[in-house]
C-alpha cells in the first residue's frame, strides 16, 4: 500500500516538474483552466449523484 502511494507521489511530481519545465507560462494557465473545469464537473456530478440518491432515484 506504501508503495502505490509513494509511486504515485512520485509521478506526480515527475509530471508537475516535467509541465513546468517544458510549458510556459500561458499554458500553465490554460491547462490550469482545463483542471479546474474538470474538478468542478466532478464534483458537481458527485453532488447530483448524492442528491438522486437521497430522493430514491439512483440507477443501481
Amino acid at each position: 500500500m506504501i508503495g502505490r502511494l509513494f509511486k504515485l507521489v512520485l509521478v506526480a511530481g515527475v509530471a508537475l516538474l516535467v509541465t513546468r519545465w517544458l510549458l510556459n507560462r500561458n499554458q500553465r494557465a490554460r491547462l490550469h483552466e482545463l483542471f479546474s473545469t474538470l474538478a468542478f464537473a466532478l464534483v458537481l456530478s458527485a453532488i447530483i449523484m448524492l442528491v438522486l440518491y437521497g430522493f430514491g432515484l439512483h440507477p443501481w
